[in-house]
């Protein structure tokens, strides 16, 4: 199965060291260091809402369109995402685009 988020976007995010993540269903059962026994489980549009969060916090924002995610830095477009159209694992509004455009962003700022 894909990987939803990674695990050091989500370590940033929550500022905890996490061990693993695991989909289950609409929700995403998180493992770290205090709850090993027990997992966090988070819904999918929880999970987004606190990436879009800390990407407000690191001075990005991004706009998800029907067939694009373009993001920007200080209220500058940097990227774009286009989408094919044929491809059905882009859904516009779906929770999964923010996560992913989290992901592009935390590798630019971990550069």
């Amino acid at each position: 199965m894909e990987e939803i988020i990674s695990k050091e976007l989500l370590s940033d995010i929550l500022e905890l060291p996490i061990l693993e993540i695991r989909p289950n269903g609409s929700s995403v059962d998180i493992i770290h260091y205090k709850s090993v026994k027990q997992p966090s489980r988070w819904n999918i549009y929880e999970l987004a809402h606190k990436c879009k969060a800390w990407a407000v916090i690191n001075n990005y924002n991004f706009i998800i369109l029907i067939d694009t995610i373009a993001i920007c830095h200080k209220g500058v477009e940097m990227y774009t995402i286009y989408n094919n159209l044929n491809d059905d694992s882009f859904i516009p509004f779906d929770p999964i685009c923010e996560i992913k455009a989290c992901e592009w962003i935390y590798d630019k700022v971990n550069k």
